[in-house]
Parts: C-alpha cells; structure tokens; sequence
C-alpha cells in the first residue's frame, strides 16, 4: 500500500514534518519544520527520489540565511539562491555548468571595505574551465566606481574599464598584453591636469599619411584640398595661399585632396593655435601643380607658382632655399594632382 501523505508530529527532538509520495512509494515532496543544520526546509525530488529543488530557512547551524538550490537532470547543482552569503553580504545568484564549475555569478553586495562600508554588487562569469573572464563591479573600491575586467583563461586582466579612476578622477581604459602588463591606456582625467590622455609605445594610423595642424586661413573664398598656403603677414597667427613663385614663407599643404586623408590632426582649442582648415606639415599628401616650372618628375624639388595656391616644380636650384614644399613621389595626374612628400626646406 502507497503511504501517499506521511504527517509527522516531531522526531528526535526535531519539529513537525509533512512527506508526499508518489505511485511508486518514492517521497516527492518533503517539508520539514526544523532541521539541525538547515532550519526549515523544502525538498522536491523526481521520480527516482533524486534532489531536484532545496529550499533552506539557514545554510548551516552557523549561517543564518535562506538558500535556494536547484539540481539539473544529472543530479548536479546548476544553480544556488543564497539570501546572504556571509554574516556582511547580500544576496547572492551562483550558477553552476555540467562539471559543477561555478560560470556565473551575481552578488547584490561584493563585501566590506576597510572602513566597514559595503561594497557595491558585481557579477562575474567564467569559461567552461571555471576560469573568471568577466567581473563587472558596481563600486570597485571605497573612492571608485564601477570597473569592468575582461580576462583571459588564465585570469590575466587584458580589459580593464572604469568609470572612475580614484576619487576625483573621471574614467579609463586599460589595455594589457598576454603577461597581464599596461600597454594602451585612454585616461579622461590624468593626473591632476583635467585633461584627456593616451599612453602607449606606437601608434599606427591607417586612415591617413599626413600630420596637420588646424589654423585659421584668411583668403576662405575657393580654397580647396591640395593647394598651397603661406604666412599670412596682416593676420598674426593666420595663414593664405600662396601667390608668388618660390615664396619662402610656405607652410603646407591643405590636407584631404585626391582621397588622401589627414592621419593626425592637432590644434589647441581656443587660442591663437586653433582654427577650422588642417594643413599637412610632414607626411604624404597631394598637391594641386600646374607646368609653369615644367613638367614634374618623381624625385623632383615642389614650390610655389605664381598661381594662387597651386605649386610647381622648382627649377631654378638658387631660389629654392626656404621655399621648398617638398619632393614629387609621382608624375601629375590628368588634374594637376602630385603626391608630394612633404619636406620644407
């Protein structure tokens, strides 16, 4: 005969205890009042008696705090509820994989500071390996914020984001190589200065292959990329183009002709060194030429014209001093375009 419904008034100095079974005389279902370790308790199983679902008053006769587990098909935990992980945590989320690795993590309060304070919650996740590749902290320490931490399979930091670097600093970025050292860092508040800055041992740029400075041009009216500009003598800081042959007081190139960008532009926002027109100083760029000197060659010396704003090839060697643009690295195109490689001189 099936027992069906066991009550059960108290055992062993133990409280009350209700068992449900199933067809097969196997318990489904118990619900116990008092346990020596766990307090009160909830416990599901399947049909073969197994764990599926346990529901603790207390995780231990030392532990004061509910816990929720529950089994996968295997038998193994998948995932633990805890109403508080220690006698100073929140609550707390753990999921488990098929090996019965912790892979997720999810806890309301990660902890106390040194002064007592708690910490903020955080989440962490981990490879099928159980190594942690992700941890996100709401408060990474006492004066920070959040922090973000993408590791690799041996828990070395490659990533790692804040939202705020101490106390009065703003965030960050940091990148790390394989052996867990600080190669690129992108700083919004460094130092006490206020400013934004990029640390890093070489930079390479693939969207462009000229170095300009933004300045203020004065003659606006037609200019265009590639054509040359001088030192504008009536307007102190400022910039025009080029109107005489061989001008000494050449500066550049305007950068962006021919679907040649600019590959580092550099101004200081506000001041006399400011403006809205980036002029190619060193590098590759094009420049807009016409034959007065006559037909350019590669390897040939670039000056100015008469032409405004258009260059030549500079044929006459005792005027070239201090008036060189640079040196023709091809033939002028079907517009009057060359790619000069800048090189005042």
């Amino acid at each position: 005969m099936n027992n069906g419904v066991v009550i059960d008034g108290g055992e062993l100095n133990e409280g009350g205890q209700i068992n449900i079974y199933n067809s097969l005389d196997s318990v489904v279902m118990q619900l116990d009042s008092e346990s020596p370790e766990w307090g009160s308790f909830l416990r599901l199983t399947n049909l073969l008696g197994e764990h599926t679902v346990l529901i603790r008053s207390q995780i231990s006769n030392t532990n004061q705090h509910g816990r929720i587990i529950v089994y996968d098909k295997n038998h193994q935990i998948g995932t633990v509820i805890d109403g508080g992980e220690g006698s100073t945590s929140g609550g707390q989320i753990n999921m488990y994989n098929a090996s019965e690795l912790p892979t997720f993590q999810l806890d309301s309060q990660g902890g106390a500071f040194s002064s007592g304070a708690p910490g903020g919650s955080f989440y962490s996740m981990a490879a099928g390996t159980g190594a942690t590749t992700i941890v996100t902290n709401a408060q990474s320490t006492e004066t920070r914020g959040a922090q973000m931490l993408l590791k690799t399979l041996n828990e070395v930091n490659t990533i790692e984001l804040l939202a705020q670097e101490g106390a009065t600093n703003g965030g960050a970025l940091k990148l790390y190589n394989y052996a867990g050292d600080l190669t690129i860092e992108l700083d919004a508040d460094q130092g006490t200065s206020g400013k934004g800055r990029v640390i890093t041992q070489e930079v390479q740029i693939t969207g462009g292959s000229d170095f300009a400075e933004i300045f203020c041009v004065s003659d606006i009216k037609d200019l265009q990329k590639g054509m040359v500009v001088c030192l504008d003598s009536e307007n102190e800081g400022q910039l025009k183009r080029s109107t005489t042959k061989y001008d000494k007081s050449v500066v550049g190139i305007i950068s962006g002709a021919n679907g040649i960008d600019t590959g580092l532009m550099m101004s200081d926002t506000g001041t006399i060194a400011d403006g809205d027109i980036p002029v190619a100083l060193v590098g590759r760029t094009y420049v807009k030429t016409n034959v007065e000197g006559g037909e350019i060659q590669i390897g040939d010396l670039i000056t100015s014209s008469s032409e405004k704003g258009i260059a030549m090839r500079a044929k006459n060697k005792r005027k070239t001093r201090g008036a060189v643009i640079g040196k023709a690295m091809t033939k002028a195109d079907e517009n009057g375009f060359v790619l000069v490689l800048i090189n005042l001189q």
